[in-house]
């Protein structure tokens, strides 16, 4: 629910007095003004100058500044970079993805103590409550966000800022119905576009008809805003024409919405893409900063699995509060990539802003029990387990982990008991990926154990493989076919047993 920071008309008055000041003077004060103020607004651009000012002059031990300058810095280059295409990166592990992940977490800390020194002089400034909320976002102090985007929104009750960067905390505390109320609510809702893609959005994630629609288009028609201005409202209708089935009227507005596309418009086209193959969208086409959900989701599509890891993990860097980037990387990095020690870093990271997510908890615990951290992965699916899935497929997917826990704790039959059940749940609701998966990795577990029902289980998991429609269906049924020549091997003809060790 980004938007670009030149909309932003709350205090960009006192903005354009800090660049004046900065200007006239330069020195550490001024630079460190206008570099949070830049920032908070999230005007990276702005902030570069003084950013790299104060990385010249400013004292070792002005550690606060400084950890704000490098973090700035970090995102020019990481958006000097977004023009490279995908690639198999080979480079990835635990270490260095710890180093890039947790930079966020740790600078919510010093953000937090900077805002405060702030919010004394300036106690009815809504931004400062607004970043105030989003740093507590960031380590998971649901409570305390709340409280503070409560301040800003009443303090700014009319800010386009205010109002998404609120409905998306909802949206990420899984409260889409406080989401859409507050902006259902907004005075401006009706001639703010911005705000109008957002409440569109949520209405259809909320499977409701918003009643702004025919508003939606008479304000494009109406000739009073720039194609910027419109590129995401466009977006979010075109989602309601594909899902009704008019992919032609789908199309054009998708088109018309990437002329000047936000990250979120080109996320939205994509999503579309996937699905429609007369409509050809490629993320790394746009000149655009900050494009790592729809790298991501892309990347996953065309099976590139070290770039989805990349990718996510830069989503999770730019979006540590949002608990999807975290869910993707541990997820690929575990059961496609196999690479636990990376897997088992990004959940945990990811716990920071979600503590309560069952998939990352589920994800987390895979790769602990992967690693031989059995008590551990003990203890992260008891907390996945012990509240109510939100979903069919989460409650198939934790059936299935509590298998290969029981597997990997030595207990075979009731780890095959599980799986099977996980299997039969899923099948009874329809959910074929995780059915085929399931079966896949019961079939791996027994083979890894030599148990005598080894052949059983591939059967199963044989059977299923066409049920799988994800992009990694082609590793997965790689991976159990050298399963099954694991087996034969393992078989010895002459007993109709299993060779000894």
């Amino acid at each position: 629910m980004g938007q670009s920071s030149a909309m932003v008309t709350i205090d960009e008055k006192g903005l354009e007095d800090l660049v004046s000041a900065w200007n006239d003077h330069k020195a550490l004060p001024y630079a460190t003004d206008l570099m949070g103020a830049a920032f908070a607004l999230g005007n990276v651009d702005l902030a570069r100058e003084p950013a790299h000012y104060i990385l010249r002059e400013a004292p070792v031990g002005a550690v606060s500044s400084r950890s704000l300058a490098q973090r700035i810095i970090g995102i020019e280059q990481t958006e000097d970079s977004t023009k490279v295409p995908p690639s198999s990166t080979g480079n990835l592990d635990s270490s260095n993805i710890e180093t890039k992940v947790v930079a966020p977490f740790n600078m919510a800390r010093v953000r937090i103590q900077w805002l405060r020194k702030r919010l004394l002089r300036e106690p009815r400034n809504a931004m400062l409550y607004l970043d105030m909320a989003h740093e507590y976002s960031i380590l998971g102090y649901s409570v305390k966000a709340e409280q503070y985007m409560f301040c800003a929104i009443n303090l700014a009750p009319d800010n386009r800022l205010v109002l998404r960067s609120a409905a998306r905390m909802y949206v990420h505390q899984d409260n889409l119905e406080k989401a859409h109320s507050l902006l259902k609510s907004a005075r401006s809702l009706y001639r703010d576009p911005w705000l109008m893609s957002a409440e569109i959005a949520l209405a259809n994630a909320l499977n409701r008809s918003s009643r702004l629609v025919r508003n939606a288009r008479q304000l494009i028609d109406s000739g009073k805003f720039s194609p910027r201005h419109l590129s995401e409202l466009r977006a979010a209708l075109a989602k309601l024409e594909f899902e009704a089935g008019k992919h032609r009227k789908a199309r054009k507005l998708l088109r018309e919405s990437l002329e000047t596309p936000t990250e979120n418009t080109v996320a939205q086209a994509l999503w579309v893409a996937n699905r429609d193959s007369d409509l050809d969208v490629n993320p790394w086409d746009f000149d655009i900063p900050r494009l790592y959900e729809a790298k991501a989701t892309q990347a996953r599509s065309e099976g590139d699995w070290n770039g989805t890891v990349e990718e996510s993990s830069n989503w999770l860097i730019d979006q540590p509060f949002s608990s999807r980037p975290a869910v993707l990387g541990s997820y690929v990095s575990g059961l496609i990539l196999q690479e636990y020690e990376l897997s088992e870093a990004i959940a945990r990271y990811g716990l920071y802003a979600n503590p309560h997510d069952h998939m990352l908890l589920n994800n987390r615990a895979v790769a602990l029990a992967h690693i031989g951290r059995l008590r551990e992965a003990e203890i992260m699916l008891h907390r996945a387990m012990i509240r109510p899935a939100p979903q069919k497929e989460t409650t198939a997917v934790l059936i299935a982990t509590s298998g290969l826990l029981l597997y990997r704790q030595g207990s075979t039959k009731e780890g095959r008991e599980a799986y099977i059940k996980a299997i039969e749940f899923a099948h009874a609701h329809g959910l074929k990926d995780i059915e085929a998966i399931a079966a896949i990795c019961m079939a791996s577990e027994d083979i890894r154990v030599r148990a005598l029902t080894s052949q059983a289980s591939l059967d199963m998991a044989i059977k299923r493989m066409d049920l799988i429609e994800r992009p990694e269906k082609g590793v997965l049924c790689d991976r159990l076919l050298e399963d099954k020549q694991r087996y034969e091997k393992q078989f010895d003809p002459a007993s109709g047993g299993l060779r000894t060790l």
